[in-house]
């Protein structure tokens, strides 16, 4: 929901603070990527400022760094993904024709102030399968745990979402990226199968490390996940 702030603002009260004056006044976190400078061997934009209050952790180390070194944990980066992301943002991105993507992962806790990856809900498996490998004998008690873990993972677990936008500015060639997170839990697919069956396609789509990074840290977790989208 939004709701009105009834706040009033002087821009001459904020011409030092432009972007944090922006963001005051919009949902979306907001990231200025600067161009390589000439002269200096960059080859890749950089993180120029930003205001934001979810979508990065450790800000402050990822000022003044290029795009490689947000991107370093991302599985396959620089085999897969660097040489077309750096073509998209210096060539192919024009000022009348802006994008949008996005991204997602899986949370134990759903909070919008922490890292949107690597915070899988393997803490249930782990949790609960340690009793059900000791039963696995016996066929009906097995089957119970089985559907117990099942829900265990996916009513304990969120589906956090960033929407990106990405602009080009006309006078100075930087990058504005819009980002806007949000957070539901995992049951609420129950109500959405087009979304549930999106997001199955795309889970069966990525590497095991993928998948990882992504929340889904093993096999047995990975299952469970998709027979749950599978089951909408």
């Amino acid at each position: 929901h939004v709701f009105p702030i009834d706040t009033t603002f002087v821009l001459d009260d904020w011409k030092e603070r432009p972007l944090e004056l922006c963001e005051r006044m919009v949902q979306e976190d907001l990231i200025l990527m600067r161009p390589p400078r000439d002269g200096t061997g960059e080859k890749q934009y950089a993180m120029a400022a930003a205001a934001v209050v979810f979508s990065f952790s450790e800000l402050a180390q990822k000022l003044s760094k290029p795009i490689e070194f947000m991107h370093a944990p991302v599985p396959g980066y620089e085999k897969h993904i660097r040489k077309s992301l750096d073509l998209t943002l210096s060539k192919l991105l024009k000022v009348e024709q802006p994008m949008w993507r996005n991204n997602w992962g899986i949370s134990p806790s759903g909070k919008l102030d922490e890292p949107l990856y690597g915070n899988g809900p393997t803490h249930v498996f782990e949790h609960l399968s340690s009793s059900s490998k000791q039963k696995k004998d016996n066929n009906e008690e097995a089957a119970a745990m089985s559907k117990m873990i099942s829900s265990g993972i996916i009513e304990s677990s969120f589906l956090v979402v960033e929407y990106q936008t990405i602009r080009r500015l006309p006078q100075t060639g930087y990058l504005l990226f819009t980002v806007k997170t949000m957070s539901d839990p995992m049951d609420a697919l129950t109500d959405l199968p087009q979304a549930a069956r999106c997001l199955a396609s795309s889970i069966r789509g990525m590497s095991p490390a993928m998948r990882g990074y992504k929340g889904i840290q093993d096999d047995e977790t990975c299952q469970v996940v998709l027979e749950y989208l599978d089951s909408i």
